[in-house]
This record gives C-alpha cells, structure tokens and sequence, in this order.
C-alpha cells in the first residue's frame, strides 16, 4: 500500500486517506478547460500529478516539469485551442516538450503533424547540435469519440518508413489515448499498464458504478492519490467560478431588463400623451411613463434581493437609493 507525505504537517497518510466517498461529486475531468486547470493549480497535488501523468504516458519517470503556458491562442479560437504545453527532463539529461488536450478536433491533429515533424516547431534550437534536440511529444485524450478501428485504448504514432514500418524519427511521438475503449479492456486494474490505469481513471472518476474500480486504483498508483486530491481541489475552485458566474450573469439579465423597462415606459407615456392630444396631456403620459417605471425598478429589486444581490449592485441596476433597497428588504 503507497503511503503519501502530508506537505503541511509531515505525517503520514495512507492510500485509503485519498479514496473516493460513494457520494462524492467532481467536476467532469474529460472537460478540456477543467482538465488543464486541474494540472496547472499552483499546489503540491497538482503539480505532482501533472508530473505522474506525464510519466506514465511517455513511459519514462520524468522531473523538473515547467509549465510554458495554458492559455488560449490568439486568432481563430475553434481553430487553435488552449494548449497545456510544458518542458521537462528525464534519464537524467534529456529534455523533452510535451502537449496535451483533450478532445482535439480533426483540424487539431492536423496542426499535431506539422508540429512533430518540425520537432516542436518555434522552440528556440539555434546553435544546439542535432543530438541535443529535445524529446516532443503530444499526448491526446480523447473522451467522445475514437480515432482508430482496433481495440487497443493507448496508440503511439511516429514517423516512419511506410513500406517498412520502421520508424525514421526516434524523438517524435504523438500518443492518442481512446477512453470509451477501456470498457472492452478492463477485467481487472491488475492487467492494466501504467498508461491505462491513468486513462481508467481519467474516465471513471465521475462514474459511479465504477467507484470500486477507481479506489483500487488509487490503492496501487500514488500519482492518483494526489490527482484526487487535486480534482478535489479543483471541484472546489470551479464551483467558487460557477457561483461568481451566476451572479455576474444574474446582474447582467437585470442590468438588460432594467434598460428595456426604461424604453418601453417612456414609449408608453409618450403613447398616452399623444392620445390626449394636447400638452396637459403629454404631461400627463410622462408622469404615468415614470410612475410605471418606478414600479419595474421595485418590482427588479425585490426580485434580485431574493437572489441574493447585494445592495449596491441592486442600486446600480435599478437607480435606487441604498436606503430604498434596505427599506424593500425590511418589508415583509
């Protein structure tokens, strides 16, 4: 059983201090975004399981991993896709260029074939000697759909000599990762590969008739027992985003209806004064346009007191005072 170090108080915790609880929800880790942010968190967990996954992948123990950049691209953003691209080094010397996504589109691996065969085209090698160059490799999960027709879940591409399959490039390597095919290979996490037993749980961490499966692998593979503490902590942050999102999106909705309200009573009491057919009448028509716009902005702000807006945003959508609003919270 793998034993992990508590970085806070330098206690021991055993592998079943990480398993996953029957009712413990995560974030869905085959989602692009929250899979990069999950591995570029700037947390002991994070970064070793970036470090594990990498290892496994490559199938070489690699150190010293540095992120370049998880940013999205400029320029066409269904074209270029925000990359998790790091540098490491492993055997000691050699340096190797890794990116990942997950569920590149078709165009993705086209941009993937240009860049191996340019051995990481735009890394600054100028003046290293060709045996120096480093390693390149891009690794791509796929979650909804499959690239090849055989069964195997894992595949690593390179360049080779079409008439006699042997390779021509030793340095480049494109490694696709099939997750809907692990269900025809699992009989047992003990016939898996290192590779594969990552891939598993990178697919059943959110489903829970596979709890079993996904605690013994944790059991057996210490680099999961910090990636589930890490997707623990990404659950965390992601939900904190969601509820700032919410609310800016609530503001947002009030913010449009408060400005429609404003135009539409104005067009009614303008309506109304022209109906009178005389200026006493426009009057007229104006005090009831306000009057009824007076009525919304109460009517807005109730109704985003009880979403929990606080006051000043309310003040801001409504144009009501911060006395106001706390009377209309004060009303029963």
């Amino acid at each position: 059983m793998n034993n992990t170090k508590n970085g806070e108080k330098g206690t021991e915790r055993t592998a079943e201090d990480y398993l996953v609880k029957p009712n413990e929800e995560f974030v869905d880790i085959k989602d692009d975004l929250v899979f990069k942010f999950m591995l570029t968190m700037n947390t002991q967990e994070s970064r070793e399981t970036l470090r594990c996954l990498i290892s496994a992948m490559i199938g070489k123990e690699v150190k010293n991993v540095t992120l370049n950049t998880n940013e999205p691209q400029t320029g066409n953003a269904n074209q270029k896709p925000c990359r998790l691209d790091v540098n490491c080094e492993f055997d000691g010397k050699q340096s190797a260029n890794v990116e990942m996504t997950m569920d590149p589109d078709e165009s993705e691996f086209i941009r993937i074939e240009h860049y191996l065969m340019g051995n990481g085209a735009g890394r600054d090698t100028k003046g290293v000697p060709y045996k120096d160059f480093p390693y390149v490799y891009q690794i791509s999960f796929l979650g909804k759909g499959n690239m090849s027709d055989d069964d195997e879940p894992i595949n690593t591409h390179g360049i080779c000599n079409l008439r006699t399959k042997k390779l021509m490039n030793t340095r480049g390597r494109i490694i696709t990762v099939e997750l809907n095919k692990l269900k025809n290979k699992v009989e047992s996490v003990e016939t898996l590969s290192e590779a594969e037993k990552w891939a598993a749980y990178i697919a059943w961490i959110n489903d829970k008739s596979k709890i079993n499966l996904v605690n013994e692998l944790i059991k057996k593979v210490g680099g999961l027992q910090m990636a589930t503490n890490a997707l623990r902590q990404a659950t965390s942050s992601h939900l904190l985003y969601m509820e700032m999102l919410s609310a800016k999106k609530a503001r947002d909705i009030e913010f449009n209806r408060m400005a429609r309200a404003k135009r539409e009573a104005k067009a009614e009491g303008k309506a109304e004064g022209k109906a009178e057919g005389k200026a006493e009448g426009e009057q007229i028509g104006e005090a009831r346009g306000e009057a009824k716009l007076k009525e919304r902005e109460i009517e807005i702000a109730k109704n985003s007191l009880k979403k929990g807006l606080d006051f000043d945003t309310i003040s801001e959508i409504t144009g009501l005072s911060i006395e106001q609003i706390q009377a209309l919270k004060s009303q029963k």
